[in-house]
């Protein structure tokens, strides 16, 4: 049973690696993302495992541009988040 409990451990961390690489915070100095390229189209019949979890902070990374450029010095009042139409608290 011990090591079936250790195959299972060793098979979830190895299935999100890719996940949590995926969520490291981008460089402060760096440039924003281009937003010129379209996001690829998902490939529909490759398919993959449903992980649910509950979480009570997300961190959500983003740039704000209008016609002139970036806009930057925003604070959490300036901004809105909403889940499923519902308004979430920003707490940073």
């Amino acid at each position: 049973m011990r090591h079936l409990s250790a195959a299972l451990f060793a098979s979830t961390v190895l299935l999100l690696l890719p996940a949590l690489h995926a969520q490291e915070a981008p460089s402060p100095g760096g440039p924003p993302p281009s937003s010129s390229a379209p996001a690829p189209e998902p490939d529909e019949s490759i398919s993959s495992p449903t992980i649910r979890v509950r979480t009570n902070l997300v961190n959500t990374y983003f740039s704000v541009r209008d016609k002139n450029g970036y806009l930057t010095g925003l604070h959490k009042d300036d901004c809105q988040i909403f889940e499923n139409k519902a308004p979430q608290t920003i707490r940073n």
